[in-house]
């Protein structure tokens, strides 16, 4: 419990310096701003990775049970919500924002919610370490790549990895609902490996659009900008923690 109150205190305290770079670099007389457009994109992924383990160590200081046996409707009205939070915040004017930052904390606390049963699972079989260490290992090298040679990307690969997406949750939806529990366990395996492989690229080319939007930035939307990343680094701790905590 004490270790709990630590972790979020520290959390709180990070998301809080956080918070105040962001206004500090973002914002002029309270009006966005383009001027360091990377490192404000950037601010907003690591503020909102703070904000979900935030969420994360408060439902697992007040029930550890609460998500973690949910069931297939809870899922779905989760993921529904979930959508829909997403949308508002994407489509909302990025100079409303009280709006915008409101629509985007509500997200935040969605993808707690989430990440949650992973996070407790990652604990139970004491690979949580080794899965957050993977993921930073990827995204720092990806990172690099993306910086270091971005000819290597071409934004041309986006309808590609949008219809592999599509393709990869249509799998997925058929698997959970059809499968039997022996098959389902081997196919969610097999397209957990080809997820990671999908938002691995997916970061590569969200980095890459990233650079040419801040050569022609004039109207900022820094959430909208970090949510591809933001979402891509989500999606793989789910993958590596749920095939780590397997093996």
């Amino acid at each position: 419990m004490e270790n709990q109150i630590l972790t979020f205190n520290i959390l709180l305290f990070f998301s809080l310096v956080v918070s105040f770079s962001i206004y500090k670099s973002a914002y002029i007389k309270g009006k966005l701003t383009c001027n360091n457009y990377i490192l404000n994109s950037y601010l907003y992924i690591l503020l909102s990775l703070l904000i979900v383990s935030s969420g994360v160590i408060l439902l697992e200081k007040w029930n550890k049970n609460l998500l973690n046996n949910r069931t297939r409707g809870t899922f779905w009205i989760l993921l529904f919500f979930s959508l829909g939070t997403l949308m508002a915040t994407m489509f909302t004017d990025s100079r409303n924002t009280l709006l915008k930052h409101s629509f985007w904390f509500v997200l935040m606390m969605f993808f707690s919610v989430i990440v949650f049963p992973i996070y407790l699972l990652t604990k139970k079989t004491n690979t949580l370490q080794s899965t957050l260490g993977t993921l930073f290992i990827m995204v720092a090298s990806l990172t690099a790549i993306a910086f270091y040679n971005p000819d290597l990307i071409s934004l041309s690969w986006g309808p590609v990895l949008l219809i592999c997406l599509i393709g990869g949750i249509v799998l997925s939806i058929i698997n959970m609902l059809l499968s039997s529990k022996k098959t389902f366990i081997k196919n969610h395996t097999i397209l957990s490996y080809l997820f990671i492989v999908l938002f691995s690229v997916f970061i590569l080319y969200y980095t890459k659009k990233l650079q040419v939007n801040a050569k022609k930035c004039v109207i900022p939307d820094y959430i909208n900008e970090s949510l591809g990343i933001f979402l891509d680094i989500m999606n793989l701790f789910v993958r590596i923690g749920g095939l780590g905590a397997r093996h």
